[in-house]
């Protein structure tokens, strides 16, 4: 019933987003759409409550592990300094640690919904646009890269391993145009689930996990209007 929650909250989100989007304004701008291709390198570590308790009673370190995240978006301008995208990505997060539960490769499919603001931007400077973007992601674990926690924590009171939950990021591009119907990229993202990985119940005290990291990645951007 939870996960079903974070579903609907996005897709209601989305709806909500696209609707305001097509309304006419005189403050707009012709309101570009582009869509764009991207891959990079994401570092994934586990964080929280679960985590410290590892490492305070059983010195279990963890450590970041590198993976590759490809990315499929649509971008749309509404004025010349505000945006929105709507995002589709792979992701391998992880995490590395000498306790062998914890040495995890998990796959995501993320959707995220990105709100962005763009003080330079080709209108003020031709050639060239900086922006910050933050927004919620819909996480998907279709694979098996948790079955470690879940063997790790069968025995646990209520123990739960999440394959679905809700995360937020913030991020940065800079874009270069490349001529009136190209844009390459840069974009930087750190992110954080909400949802944990892993929670359990150890007495009147409930312990939890979750991924953290960052992406790194560069793309290309093409105009369609």
């Amino acid at each position: 019933m939870e996960q079903l929650r974070y579903i609907l909250f996005v897709l209601a989100l989305t709806s909500s987003v696209s609707l305001w989007a097509q309304q006419p304004s005189s403050n707009r701008h012709s309101s570009p759409l582009y869509y764009g291709i991207s891959g990079g390198l994401v570092s994934n570590i586990l964080v929280g409550s679960e985590i410290d308790l590892q490492k305070k009673i059983y010195n279990n370190v963890m450590s970041h592990k590198t993976g590759p995240t490809f990315s499929l978006f649509i971008k749309r301008e509404i004025t010349a300094r505000w945006f929105i995208k709507y995002e589709l990505d792979y992701i391998r997060k992880g995490n590395n640690s000498n306790n062998a539960g914890y040495e995890l490769n998990t796959e995501y499919l993320s959707i995220p919904l990105k709100f962005g603001f763009q003080p330079l931007n080709f209108l003020n400077t031709k050639k060239i646009q900086a922006s910050m973007e933050f927004g919620p992601a819909l996480n998907f674990e279709p694979g098996h890269g948790t079955d470690n926690l879940k063997k790790a924590y069968s025995a646990a009171n209520n123990s739960k391993v999440n394959k679905v939950g809700l995360g937020v990021l913030a991020g940065a591009n800079f874009e270069y145009r490349l001529d009136p119907r190209r844009i390459v990229f840069l974009n930087y993202t750190f992110y954080h689930d909400l949802t944990p990985l892993l929670s359990y119940n150890a007495g009147n005290v409930n312990y939890k996990a979750s991924n953290q990291g960052w992406m790194l990645s560069i793309g290309l951007m093409f105009i369609i209007h």
